[in-house]
């Protein structure tokens, strides 16, 4: 299973955003010219973020800004005005034709030997508002010497795995939690 490669984007993620002294200026998501947009449903707003590239959208936490990473290939959300540490939601992707347990079960491996003070709390079947259940993955770790509390939510489709990522320092509370789940719920397959 190659999703090595996944869990060190993630740890990149974390560190990038750790060390933003200063925000970068986000930029507003362009509607490509050549991608016809999807339907609205009712539950869309115009708060929805798409990445036509990755087949995907999601509506951000409230207040939230869009960052663009030149190590991240889809923009990362976070919270505005956090200090040294800014609380996020990021999306990664990676081709995997096989079952989703088995990619969660390589992950866990993985986040397991990479990640330092790594501690599992949870794992647990997740619904999105739209499309089949992923499996929702809550660990506490270290990162350049904070303790990280993460909640991974893993999705999939017959040829590729999504993994969208909630990261926020291990005191700031359950609040957070709660904020970035609501917008995960959102999150939706548009295409392969």
């Amino acid at each position: 299973v190659k999703c090595v490669s996944i869990i060190l984007i993630l740890g990149l993620c974390t560190v990038l955003v750790a060390n933003c002294g200063s925000s970068p200026t986000p930029t507003p998501t362009p509607q490509p010219t050549n991608t016809p947009a999807p339907t609205p449903t009712p539950e869309d707003s115009a708060e929805r973020h798409h990445e036509p590239a990755g087949g995907f959208s999601y509506v951000p936490p409230s207040g939230w800004e869009l960052v663009e990473s030149s190590r991240i290939q889809y923009k990362i959300a976070r919270e505005p005005g956090a200090g040294d540490f800014a609380g996020n939601l990021n999306v990664v992707d990676e081709a995997f034709p096989g079952p989703l347990d088995e990619y969660v079960e390589a992950s866990l491996h993985n986040m397991s030997t990479f990640f330092e003070g790594y501690r599992q709390i949870s794992q647990e079947e997740f619904q999105p508002a739209e499309g089949p259940p992923g499996v929702r993955v809550v660990v506490e770790n270290a990162q350049q010497g904070r303790v990280l509390h993460q909640t991974f939510y893993f999705f999939s489709t017959e040829q590729k795995t999504f993994v969208v990522a909630c990261t926020r320092l291990a005191e700031a509370g359950e609040e957070f939690d709660a904020v970035c789940e609501q917008s995960v719920k959102t999150f939706r397959i548009e295409s392969e």
